[in-house]
């Protein structure tokens, strides 16, 4: 379980030209390196098979179709609340038949 203030962080590391994969990549959590299941749980996985194993099947999905969300149109509400309402009438001059209503109210 992740601290409240977790620190994560995908480490790009560039290996010398001998090996078979020029590019490195290995993911840390709160400084710790983390095993990677597409890469046999080594913590440091060759960047094409990071790229194939771990990267490629989350973008399956259309990008523009999930992120372009229509909003709907939010419905307006009444700028005066019952309770502002209340004091409204509660503290506004009175009008002659002592109900506490004004004219325009009724």
């Amino acid at each position: 379980m992740a601290p409240f203030a977790g620190n994560n962080m995908l480490v790009l590391y560039s290996c010398s030209a001998t090996s078979s994969s020029k590019y490195f990549v290995q993911i840390l959590h709160n400084e710790h390196p983390i095993p990677m299941p597409g890469c046999g749980n080594s913590d440091m996985c060759p960047f094409e098979v990071f790229k194939e194993r771990i990267v490629a099947p989350h973008m399956k999905h259309d990008y523009h179709a999930v992120c372009n969300v229509k909003l709907e149109k939010l419905e307006q509400k009444p700028t005066k609340r019952k309770f502002s309402q209340l004091f409204h009438r509660l503290f506004s001059p009175r009008n002659d038949n002592n109900t506490g209503f004004l004219k325009d109210d009724l």
